[in-house]
């Protein structure tokens, strides 16, 4: 028999509603995540105590890992759990069960596998899948040290080694999910996790940002404009995931034509068609930030010379003029100060980039945006930021893409 937590399924349920609803009516998506996680702590880790006092023997380690790792649960999300042990062989199945079933009864979507370090370690060099969820992993109870040890060589010998490879992996799965759940311009009924600028995007730039800067902030390498650019956009995508699933009683994440109606009252939105077509322009906006962030952290990534190679950069660099040159196929910065120096280079960049059909390096976009204090009026009046302007739209060819 599963052993009683203290809190029926119904009693979960309207916990789970007090935290939605308020004080205030409705909080933001971060303050819900915060005690929802706290929530499901308590009741995970005293169906663990509960566990261990009947299987007493056992040395192990119970992690967070996924979304409820990162405390990001939403109302009805799956709570992924791992059961960590110092050896390969431990038979954990009656433990998993006595800690699985009481969260099931209290209709808790839980999941538990239960792996040594070395496994988790191997796992993860074959399956992409494995590697991001242990990237989120969370320490709940247990033996602290198997989590320890597992957090170091994580990060030393997987994490933070072969990053564009890891990278490539990672726009592998972007292009396959992209092609399945389509551009959100043309779906009308989205999903909110896998669309092109979706939740699961925002978390492949996060994951890339932890390798390459070895830092879980995420905002931390980007200018304070980005930073609440992408805020602004997260938390809007959190809030509508949250009102879906509330509404629907359970883990649902398509945006459906009568979820659309029903979430735009609910935030505040003009009644009728006028404010689900607002509500929907924010959301297309959002996206487009979201999908901006995380193909900005790809390019950083994999324009990124292979470690060895850095010190002969410049011989695969050419000029093209005073100001820019030519690197790894990209358009980059001569001078890093150009732009600072004479702002109306900014406008020569675009010129550039259409005539030679290229990209413009990652770095380049960080010197742009940095200039926009030197974008006023005495720019805009500037007769060569005019006729450079005039010149890209009658060239024709990629005018679209420069704008």
């Amino acid at each position: 028999m599963p052993f009683d937590l203290g809190i029926t399924r119904n009693e979960l349920k309207e916990a789970k509603e007090r935290l939605a609803q308020g004080p205030p009516r409705y909080p933001s998506p971060t303050d819900f995540f915060l005690h929802h996680t706290n929530l499901v702590d308590s009741l995970v880790r005293k169906a663990f105590w509960k566990a261990r006092s009947e299987v007493p023997s056992l040395s192990v380690c119970l992690l967070a890992v996924g979304s409820y790792g990162r405390r990001e649960l939403a109302p009805y999300s799956d709570i992924d759990l791992l059961l960590l042990a110092p050896s390969q062989g431990g038979e954990l199945a009656p433990l998993i069960e006595k800690i699985l079933y009481p969260l099931w009864d209290l209709g808790l979507e839980v999941n538990c596998s239960s792996r040594s370090v070395s496994e988790c370690l191997s796992l993860a060099r074959s399956d992409l899948h494995v590697k991001t969820g242990l990237i989120d992993m969370r320490y709940l109870d247990g033996e602290y040290s198997l989590f320890d040890a597992l957090f170091q060589l994580f990060g030393r010998s997987l994490l933070y080694q072969h990053v564009p490879d890891f990278a490539k992996a990672l726009l592998e799965e972007i292009r396959e999910r992209h092609r399945r759940y389509g551009d959100p311009q043309y779906v009308l009924e989205p999903h909110i996790k896998e669309i092109r600028g979706g939740l699961r995007d925002f978390q492949v730039g996060r994951w890339l940002v932890r390798a390459k800067h070895r830092t879980d902030r995420w905002e931390a390498v980007l200018f304070r404009d980005q930073v609440c650019e992408i805020e602004g956009a997260i938390q809007f995508l959190w809030t509508i995931r949250n009102e879906i699933h509330r509404l629907s009683g359970r883990r649902q994440d398509d945006l459906s034509f009568e979820l659309q109606e029903k979430v735009a009252s609910l935030l505040g939105f003009e009644p009728g068609p006028r404010g689900i077509e607002e509500m929907m322009r924010r959301f297309h906006l959002s996206v487009s930030q979201i999908s901006n962030f995380t193909e900005r952290a790809l390019d950083r990534t994999l324009s990124e010379p292979p470690l060895g190679k850095s010190i002969f950069s410049s011989w695969s660099r050419r000029k093209i003029d005073s100001s820019f040159a030519w690197s790894r196929g990209q358009i980059d910065l001569a001078d890093p100060s150009t732009f600072k120096k004479d702002p109306t280079r900014v406008m020569e960049l675009f010129r550039t980039s259409q005539l030679l059909r290229a990209k413009i390096a990652p770095r380049t976009e960080d010197a742009l945006i940095e200039s926009l204090p030197w974008i006023d009026e005495r720019f805009r009046s500037a007769s060569v930021v005019n006729q450079t302007f005039l010149s890209i739209l009658n060239h024709g060819e990629g005018v679209d893409d420069i704008l």
